[in-house]
């Protein structure tokens, strides 16, 4: 391996948390083993991914990735069950399990490879064979036909789980993990939650080869927390969450050696995707608790502008994309069909793949022998395959299935395109980048408007504006010296997201975060007390109040409080910001004035809610400013650009809003 250590990381051990590392997987995980490869060849440094699923073949899948060179020996995959059974004190043959069985006689099941045994007409047994013929797990009934346990098998042959059900719900009651040897290294008790329909850990227990005790715990996370804590010992560690699935396990992990690190591998919030829509379900320990991560990494700065936007501006805050190692060199110009678009895509309702198709009627019509060749694999297949045949594009539009070559082809289209409905960056944008395909995407969230410059090495159209996607792709193709400008330009934008400035970036975070530490406080709440307010003139009005926070703030940071108001619309939820001053009278108060200039704010009639929003470090607070019901003195209406402004306290909770109405008799009329 060509070894480019020019890169220092912290002395500290990496650890990466995931749910599961699987044999096939997706971006996520690629990504992470992509970076712990990086992390070897760029810094020397070793890495571990800790899993915490149960799978036993993990033994396996680490061969697999390794003979396909996904991990090297400086990434070490740990899982949390495997480490608990420990190494087989033995290697034991392989057992083969017949379908015949004495006494019993079967009947095969006639839609899988699985097997009823009865004994003299009762049912007693079932058991279901893998294609290959390997027993995978077998089922045991009383006389009343409720089942009683199941046990799982290796590929090998050995029972490695042996489950016991409750007799009435069908449920898990107790599990026992098993060594091949037979030896119990792990039992878990469960019970039933209350409305029955599924069941929840109440006590683990670990075991020796003799059969004695280790630990006992009463839930899964207990058993969680220990593990890391025998991964960790007393090192400094930065723990990295990939994914969503870990996150509720490493933010109530208590460890005084740890970083926390988050990354965000995807969007955060459902449709419509504005910054203010519903947080989707897994971002929500993060994202409702962002005081508490060390770092929080995005992949791109428009998701961060999201998040700065809904929660407030912190010191925790990083963007690092991903990284992508260009070819040493542009491919030949004349290799490329300057007719042909390609897309690379899962058949997946998140890549909107129906807009490219419908486009692409467009597209046609203006370049006839335009070509738009879909490589990828999913469940809309059939969908996609029958709206092409219904548009008449069947000689346009190709479901050309999986590809093992991207790169091949990158360098052999026009360019390529993006029509998704979101993305948490957009790889196959890069990658088409870095081998010279500019590319033609909806300016959608995240990613594109990242790497694509409209105009230079790509275009960037309107979201979901299919007329506008066509027409780009059509005005493209007609132009064959645009496209090779383009594709130099594409190449060269690439560098952008080299494997060094990755590197760099990393390095650089992971150093400001030791930095940070003694900086953070513990500020968990915020209350905001209004002392006046009033009119300053027919144009400004006034606020003042003083801030009371509940928590410490270290002393090296007394002063880096800022703080301004949000003056929101609230049909549309978009706000400008108004300028504060604060000045600190004791460790955990601001006195706080605001001028809010409404000439600059009044646009349209509506309502303009006020909030008072507070950045220290790494916490954020954001309150509705109100006043106390008995003392609201009467506030007079000013007209200012037109419009009758009222200020106002809301009757529910007395916060402090204006209300914006255009004159009577005053019309405003459009040519």
């Amino acid at each position: 391996m060509d070894l480019k250590m020019n890169v220092r990381l912290p002395e500290a051990q990496y650890i990466f948390t995931t749910s599961s590392v699987r044999e096939t997987f997706g971006g996520l995980t690629e990504a992470m083993l992509q970076r712990g490869r990086l992390f070897s060849e760029y810094a020397g440094q070793p890495t571990k991914v800790v899993s915490f699923n149960y799978d036993p073949n993990y033994k396996h899948i680490i061969s697999s990735l390794k003979q396909r060179e996904k991990i090297n020996d400086d990434i070490s995959i740990i899982n949390i069950y495997e480490y608990f059974k420990g190494d087989e004190e033995e290697k034991l043959s392989a057992i083969k399990h017949p379908v015949e069985e004495d006494g019993l006689k079967h009947h095969k099941d006639p839609e899988k490879n699985a097997y009823r045994y009865y004994k003299n007409g009762l049912y007693v047994h079932y058991k279901r064979f893998a294609d290959d013929g390997n027993l995978i797990l077998a089922d045991y009934f009383n006389e009343n036909r409720k089942r009683t346990k199941r046990e799982e098998y290796t590929q090998d042959g050995y029972v490695h789980r042996v489950t016991y059900m409750d007799l009435e719900y069908n449920k898990p009651r107790q599990e026992l993990f098993l060594r091949n040897d037979g030896t119990c290294y792990m039992s878990k008790w469960l019970t039933m939650t209350k409305d029955k329909k599924s069941v929840k850990v109440e006590r683990v227990n670990l075991f020796d080869r003799n059969g004695d005790f280790l630990a006992v715990f009463s839930s899964n996370m207990e058993l969680q927390h220990y593990f890391l804590d025998q991964i960790i010992g007393e090192k400094r560690t930065f723990l990295i969450g990939e994914e969503r699935g870990t996150d509720p396990i490493t933010m109530a992990y208590k460890n005084p050696h740890i970083y926390k690190v988050f990354l965000t591998h995807n969007i955060h919030v459902r449709a419509p995707h504005h910054y203010d829509s519903v947080l989707r379900l897994g971002n929500r320990p993060v994202m409702e608790n962002m005081s508490h991560p060390d770092a929080v990494i995005f992949l791109t700065e428009k998701q961060k502008t999201d998040i700065v936007k809904r929660f407030g501006d912190r010191s925790n805050y990083f963007v690092i994309p991903h990284a992508h190692k260009k070819p040493d060199t542009l491919a030949d110009f004349s290799d490329r069909d300057l007719k042909r678009v390609v897309m690379l895509a899962r058949y997946h309702e998140q890549k909107n793949l129906s807009h490219a198709i419908k486009a692409f009627q467009i597209t046609a019509k203006q370049v006839p022998d335009a070509r738009l060749e879909i490589y990828g694999f999913g469940e809309l297949e059939k969908e996609l395959q029958k709206l092409i045949e219904e548009l008449n594009l069947h000689q346009n539009v190709f479901l050309k299935g999986f590809t093992e070559n991207p790169k091949a082809e990158f360098k052999t289209a026009a360019f390529s395109a993006l029509s998704s409905d979101y993305e948490g960056f957009g790889l196959v944008v890069l990658e088409s980048l870095a081998n010279g395909c500019p590319v033609v995407s909806y300016d959608l969230k995240y990613g594109p408007s990242d790497m694509i410059n409209d105009g230079e090495n790509g275009f960037l159209v309107e979201d979901k504006n299919i007329k506008q996607l066509g027409q780009k792709m059509a005005e493209l193709l007609q132009q064959p010296e645009l496209i090779k400008a383009m594709s130099q330009n594409a190449y060269k934008s690439a560098d952008k997201f080299s494997e060094q400035a990755f590197m760099q970036r990393w390095r650089d975070m992971f150093y400001k975060v030791i930095e940070n530490k003694p900086l953070r406080n513990n500020l968990s709440n915020m209350e905001f007390h209004l002392t006046d307010y009033d009119w300053e003139d027919k144009n400004q009005f006034q606020v003042k109040g003083f801030a009371l926070f509940t928590g410490q703030v270290p002393t090296e940071s007394l002063q880096h409080y800022h703080v301004y108001f949000k003056v929101y619309n609230r049909d549309t939820k978009e706000f400008d910001v108004v300028a504060a001053t604060a000045e600190r009278d004791h460790d955990n108060r601001l006195l706080v004035t605001g001028m809010f200039h409404l000439e600059n704010l009044v646009s349209t009639s509506g309502v303009l809610d006020v909030s008072l929003g507070i950045e220290w470090d790494n916490s954020y607070f954001e309150k509705r400013i109100g006043y106390s019901k008995d003392d609201l003195k009467k506030l007079t209406a000013h007209k200012v650009k037109g419009f009758h402004v009222q200020p106002y306290f809301t009757e529910t909770y007395h916060n402090l809003s204006f209300r914006v109405k255009q004159p009577a008799g005053l019309a405003i009329f459009k040519r």
